[in-house]
């Protein structure tokens, strides 16, 4: 590890200079020539590495699929994605979200984590260890594809069109975390998601004010609506919601007990003063692997621009995520959904599914794959990491786990601070060095199985 050590030290400048490059394509849904050059830097990135490459037509962006394969050794299978969320509101970034910036030793660009960052330590530890011992001591096979921010909606059709070729041991998923004290963190998992707009509407046009006393407004309906949804004390209240929830076992309690989990790092980087409910320690972790949720991600109605327009909406909206623990289905969720607001006497309003419906996925900690990326984890920095049941986040993993059958591991280059999907996302140079010999040590330790 220490000759990898220092040769990632030795050129961090290249990588840094490969990272910005890619974080410069403003690959978000919609923008067809940014996603497509995005695409051949990946693939052009990939040969290089002296992987064999093909883009294969989803649909959608294409997916890039390479591989190099070592007779006699196993296989590990990488997934990751080179689309990008929106940069929100710009003027909330200390610099242009796709002109990437090196500041106090961080990259800041739109993409320097999730999941581009990730992606560049991945294909640099291909190209360090190939420079420094030849041939990889594993096969690698890597699926990137151009619409995760967006649900993946292609992706389960491409890989049953595509399971042969993506044959694994295991596979290593797109996001982990090193805390401020440079612990890693492994998620084993990730939840489910189902995403809506819920939508209500009043006058055919906006009203003046003054009328409020006899024209509805469907903002206040909106409110209503939503306030049903969920108790003071975090409480779902959708009939039927947690019928199909497990609990965590004895043993997984214990398991959470355990965990060292970095809580300072994150109420520092998100600048509040405690968690929901005022929750530390198992109960923290108990709550954020097993639970549920049902947020609010959007509000949007009336006129909140400089000056005063006192008016009545003609319409209301908000954009809700139902994020989903094992046994949940999104599809069932709906269907609640629209049940209980017909209940609760809001038949009116109207619910519009935003295209994100995702299984949520588990390993068993136990997996092999599992304990070998937990030894390298320990090798690469020398320091036992933090093993994660599942992360608060969703994706297409129930694809690759329950799709190719494969124990997953998710590890990357991200912390509380890197401001994933915010404005100044941002990635720390020692981050982008320690995840390049974390996925090679992945590889040594592959090798020994």
């Amino acid at each position: 590890m220490e000759q990898l050590r220092t040769y990632v030290q030795k050129h961090i400048a290249e990588v840094v200079q490969d990272l910005s490059a890619l974080c410069a394509l403003p690959s978000m849904a919609g923008q067809e020539e940014a996603l497509q050059a995005c695409a051949d830097w990946v693939a052009g990135a990939l040969k290089e590495c002296g992987l064999k490459v093909r883009q294969v037509s989803s649909g959608g962006p294409p997916v890039v699929l390479a591989e190099r394969l070592v007779r006699g050794r196993p296989t590990v299978l990488f997934y990751d994605h080179y689309d990008v969320q929106p940069p929100g509101d710009e003027s909330l970034w200390r610099f242009p979200p796709f002109v990437p910036t090196v500041y106090q030793r961080a990259l800041y660009a739109r993409g320097a984590v999730d999941n581009k960052g990730n992606l560049v330590a991945r294909l640099w530890a291909l190209r360090a260890w190939r420079a420094l011992y030849g041939d990889l001591p594993v096969g690698v096979r890597f699926l990137v594809e151009g619409e995760e921010e967006v649900g993946s909606p292609h992706l389960g059709d491409l890989i049953a069109a595509q399971r042969g070729h993506l044959r694994a041991a295991g596979c290593i998923w797109e996001a982990g975390e090193i805390s401020s004290r440079g612990q890693p963190l492994l998620y084993l998992g990730m939840k489910g998601i189902l995403a809506v707009q819920l939508e209500c509407t009043g006058p055919a046009q906006e009203l003046h004010s003054g009328w409020a006393t006899i024209a509805p407004n469907p903002a206040w309906r909106l409110v209503w609506a939503l306030a049903r949804l969920k108790s003071a004390d975090e409480g779902i209240l959708i009939d039927g919601f947690y019928d199909d929830v497990e609990g965590p076992t004895r043993l997984e309690i214990e398991q959470a007990r355990r965990i060292p989990f970095p809580e300072q790092d994150y109420l520092r980087a998100w600048k509040v003063p405690t968690f929901l409910q005022e929750l530390s320690g198992g109960p923290l972790l108990l709550c954020q692997f097993y639970s549920p949720t049902c947020n609010i991600s959007g509000l949007e109605s009336g006129y909140t621009g400089p000056g005063e327009r006192t008016i009545i909406p003609a319409v209301a909206r908000a954009r809700l995520d139902f994020r989903l623990v094992p046994k949940q289905e999104p599809g069932k969720i709906l269907e609640l959904l629209r049940r209980y607001l017909d209940r609760e006497g809001f038949g009116d309003v109207t619910i519009r599914p935003l295209g994100m419906m995702e299984h949520p996925f588990r390993t068993p900690p136990d997996a092999p794959f599992v304990q070998a990326v937990v030894e390298a984890t320990r090798r690469a920095f020398r320091r036992r990491p933090a093993v994660l049941p599942t992360s608060g986040g969703s994706g297409p993993i129930h694809h690759v786990g329950h799709g190719l059958g494969l124990p997953i591991v998710g590890l990357g280059v991200g912390r509380p601070e890197a401001n994933v999907h915010g404005p100044n996302e941002n990635v720390r140079l020692l981050d982008l060095q320690r995840g390049i010999v974390h996925v090679a040590a992945v590889l040594a330790r592959l090798a020994e199985m």
